[in-house]
């Protein structure tokens, strides 16, 4: 089986707000029912928020890589800390390896938001493919997801 690539993308080179990563859609589960909540790259406004997309987490502590999860949690309850929800069930959705390994800056940045903006687009990553290619390729989706953790390894 093929190595399924993400790209880290220059959030700041980009505008953007927090760190980024680039997710083939088809690297996710057929019919993935959480990829609709994720907003139109082309069509968003810029001076609008990006969605939280609940029930969606990611996992960036290993620097080569990093997991989707699907993230079930109690319907009632108060949590501990607004930054802290816990979990029913966890299950992975998909994993990808980075084109480049990912550094330690980048994962502190991340985590001091808590937050991850992930793009979904249609092209696969390949060497000569652009960032602005693959965040303004009509059907780019994107969302902003939690993270799993708030320790940089």
């Amino acid at each position: 089986m093929a190595e399924k690539y993400w790209l880290r993308l220059d959030h700041e080179g980009l505008g953007m707000p927090l760190p980024a990563v680039y997710v083939p859609t088809g690297h996710l589960p057929p019919r993935w029912p959480l990829e609709q909540h994720f907003v139109d790259v082309l069509n968003h406004d810029e001076n609008a928020d990006l969605p939280i997309v609940a029930g969606l987490a990611a996992d960036i502590a290993d620097p080569a890589g990093m997991q989707l999860l699907a993230v079930e949690t109690a319907a009632s309850g108060a949590q501990r800390h607004a930054a802290v929800v816990d979990a029913c069930s966890v299950t992975a959705v998909a994993t990808g390896r980075y084109t480049e390994p990912s550094t330690r800056d980048w994962r502190e940045q991340a985590y001091a938001g808590r937050l991850l903006i992930v793009v979904l687009g249609h092209l696969l990553v390949q060497a000569s493919t652009t960032p602005l290619e693959l965040l303004f390729t009509p059907g780019s989706r994107m969302g902003v997801v939690a993270l799993v953790a708030n320790q940089v390894p």
